[in-house]
């Protein structure tokens, strides 16, 4: 979320001392700093500067620390320029648009245009996330700023993030609004650089109320078996949908598991490891296969390569196999369906045992 707004009535100084357009800390009139706020931690309050000699040129900076008469500041915001100031130029509390846009009326940030955020290793979720520079730690940070303070207003966001190995995943659940694409992008020409290594969980979920968005260029390494763990993308919300491409797994359940929603792998995919299979559909979920999952390494499913249960379905639009695997090829139950278009799926669906059907299971 984004930091709350602190306000004082009348808080009006004078800067001790010239800062540079660069400087990203200012000294108050001796002994005016009391009547500014005092931000803690998620808090700032904005201060605008104004030069006494024309009172014509403006900065908006947001203080996010006051030690005594010192604050910490975050240079050129709302749309302002960070400039170079003199000893004496006004610093002021006042109202500005972005805390009028805070006031507690639960308003949204609305896009004007496309719009990228960065994510790092070195990163701090206490940045704006707005450049590689200010990028944010954590994926699940990005998403619940995005989701929760952001309308899209029919432009698309990518969450542009950085090589490194990143130790929690997302869960989308609820959030943002207005038609727009939401992407998590990582490495797509080696998304081996990439890595999201989630310890009995899941790298990409979406749940109940979660808007669609799109995964690209990441190596997904996950543990467990349990109940939610061990996947790289679970779905388990309807009308939910993530798309994925140009990734890697290497997780202990699945690498794509679909339950009342839809997912599409709609670039190349790649399984790098085994673990009890490789796609799994159920209770009414769907995913399509529209481009090439490439088996490398010979990996071994100890359920089925692929598996579809309980009305559910996986259709191939177009996408194809490409390497071997070992253990059963598929395993369809439940009035559910797998469409691989080829007529031979034994031959089809990569694996050395020969795939199963049974309660009104089909796989064709």
């Amino acid at each position: 979320m984004a930091n709350t707004y602190l306000f004082s009535n009348n808080a009006s100084s004078t800067l001790a001392g010239s800062i540079t357009n660069t400087d990203t800390s200012c000294n108050l009139a001796a002994g005016t700093g009391v009547l500014f706020p005092d931000p803690g931690a998620g808090e700032q309050f904005a201060l605008s500067f104004t030069d006494v000699a024309t009172g014509l040129l403006h900065e908006i900076v947001y203080c996010t620390a006051r030690s005594v008469d010192t604050c910490t500041i975050v240079r050129g915001q709302e749309g302002t320029v960070a400039l170079n100031w003199a000893a004496g130029d006004l610093a002021q509390n006042l109202l500005t648009a972005g805390t009028m846009r805070a006031l507690g009326q639960n308003q949204r940030i609305r896009l004007q245009a496309d719009t990228d955020f960065f994510v790092a290793t070195t990163g701090d979720d206490d940045n704006n996330g707005l450049s590689n520079l200010t990028p944010w730690l954590t994926l699940q940070h990005a998403w619940d700023v995005i989701s929760n303070d952001y309308d899209l207003n029919n432009f698309d966001v990518t969450i542009n993030v950085a090589d490194g190995t990143y130790t929690a995943g997302v869960l989308a659940q609820g959030g943002a609004v207005g038609t727009g694409n939401i992407t998590f992008s990582g490495n797509t020409g080696a998304p081996q650089n990439c890595i999201v290594s989630v310890t009995l969980g899941v790298a990409f979920e979406a749940n109940v109320g979660a808007p669609s968005y799109h995964v690209e260029g990441f190596k997904m390494v996950c543990t467990g078996t349990g109940l939610g763990q061990g996947n790289g993308i679970e779905i388990d919300a309807p009308g939910a949908l993530i798309t994925v491409q140009n990734c890697q797994f290497a997780c202990d359940a699945y690498g794509v598991v679909v339950g009342q929603g839809f997912a599409r792998v709609s670039g190349p995919i790649e399984f790098v490891s085994g673990g009890q299979g490789a796609l799994y559909t159920q209770h009414l979920g769907e995913i399509i296969i529209a481009d090439v999952i490439t088996m490398t390494g010979t990996p071994n499913f100890s359920q089925a390569t692929l598996q579809s249960s309980t009305l559910s379905e996986m259709v191939f639009g177009g996408g194809s196999f490409s390497g071997s695997a070992t253990g059963k090829r598929f395993n369809v139950d439940l009035n559910s369906v797998i469409e691989t278009g080829s007529g031979t799926p034994n031959t089809f669906i990569p694996g050395n045992v020969s795939g199963t059907t049974a309660n009104g299971g089909v796989c064709l």
